[in-house]
């Protein structure tokens, strides 16, 4: 059983409910019961529960479905998926759906998919990073979720499953400026008697603008000139690349953002500003970061490059540590919380808290001695120090 709700003037919410659910009538024909016109989701909740017992009093069940998951989550797709994420979050799902769930448990019926054997799934993942099984398990939850809607299970077990695995070390989620520097030089620095490619420049800039805008790395490659107003220092940021991992061919810009606080004005800072003016001199095209041809640059081959420059360095990088260690950077120079939240365009503050903030042990330590530390507290004539112990009287 499910609930919708849809914009109503009857009621002064300006909203009204309506539940439905699939069941079999005593002939075994399956069926759909629906219902509309409730101003709270409860009282179609309520109201769907009783015309359930009253199906059964009559003969009628509950439709029992016989898909697998994998029939359910490929119909999910089809009916909602295709048409609801971006290209680059299909291109994950996916990716996550054939290579870890297609040919196991995705073969079971979905309705047998209790909590016990979904946990013992998960559990067997004993290798790789705790991201990449929080993605499969995002598979798992707008599947069953999807199913719930459409009556082909009773609950969702997927809110009590726990995902682990390894989890980089906090450090290795910002980039220091020497790394940043360092990395820049790799990208430079050719054997002897070849030349620097126009790519190489490009994916220095790319790292720039990650670095000191925060931008997302199809928001980055998504820039034009037109974007840049040099003269009141502003950065424009309302489009992102769209792609599928493919050809370049295949690539194109597009207004539809993560979050509609995506689209944002941003100061532009000195040192990109330089940066940015003395590119523009060498760079003929209207696209920032782009390859010889001025075509969109792969995010699937500057990610590689820079990962595998990084490796030979000494240390680890992928290109979302710059909009890290942007927000990071913002937050341990004393910046709020609310502005640092703005700069970096989420939607709410708790995103910010909660998932870009890194606060290291000196931090911490900093925090308490600018706080306490001083000479506001710290005196010789506090009162309990002063005091007798009664325990030696």
């Amino acid at each position: 059983m499910y609930t919708l709700k849809r914009k109503s003037k009857k009621f002064k919410s300006g909203f009204s409910w309506s539940v439905r659910f699939n069941y079999e009538d005593s002939y075994g024909i399956v069926k759909q019961f629906s219902k509309s016109g409730f101003e709270t989701k409860k009282q179609a909740l309520d109201f769907g529960t009783k015309k359930k017992m009253e199906l059964e009093e009559n003969g009628g069940i509950l439709y029992n479905i016989d898909k697998t998951f994998n029939e359910v989550y490929e119909e999910y797709m089809e009916v909602e998926g295709f048409q609801k994420y971006a290209p680059s979050t299909i291109l994950m799902y996916q990716s996550k759906f054939k290579n870890y769930i297609k040919n196991d448990i995705g073969q079971i019926k979905i309705k047998d998919l209790h909590y016990a054997k979904l946990q013992k799934y998960f559990n067997k993942f004993t290798e790789g990073t705790k991201g990449t099984h929080t993605n499969i398990k995002k598979v798992f939850c707008v599947t069953f979720k999807y199913a719930l809607r459409c009556g082909y299970i009773k609950e969702n077990p997927m809110p009590m499953i726990e995902v682990r695995g390894d989890k980089e070390e906090t450090e290795k989620d910002v980039i220091t400026y020497e790394q940043l520097e360092s990395l820049v030089d790799s990208l430079l620095t050719t054997k002897q008697g070849k030349h620097v490619g126009f790519s190489c420049y490009s994916m220095c800039i790319f790292l720039y603008i990650g670095y000191y805008l925060g931008t997302r790395k199809a928001e980055t490659l998504a820039l034009t000139k037109d974007d840049i107003d040099f003269d009141n220092n502003f950065v424009y940021i309302d489009k992102q690349l769209e792609y599928l991992g493919l050809t370049s061919d295949e690539f194109h810009s597009v207004n539809r953002m993560k979050t509609k606080d995506s689209k944002s004005k941003l100061p532009l800072c000195l040192p990109l500003k330089q940066i940015l003016q003395e590119w523009f001199k060498y760079n003929p095209y209207d696209l920032i970061c782009c390859k010889e041809d001025g075509s969109f640059m792969n995010p699937t081959t500057i990610n590689h490059t820079l990962s595998e420059n990084a490796k030979s360095l000494g240390f680890y990088f992928t290109s979302h540590m710059l909009r890290h260690t942007f927000i990071t950077n913002l937050v341990n120079n004393g910046v709020d919380v609310k502005t640092t939240s703005k700069l970096a365009r989420h939607s709410n503050v708790t995103t910010t808290l909660q998932v870009y903030t890194h606060v290291s042990e000196k931090n911490l330590e900093n925090a308490i001695d600018t706080t306490f530390n001083t000479e506001k507290y710290i005196k010789s004539d506090k009162k309990v120090t002063n005091c007798e112990n009664p325990l030696l009287n």
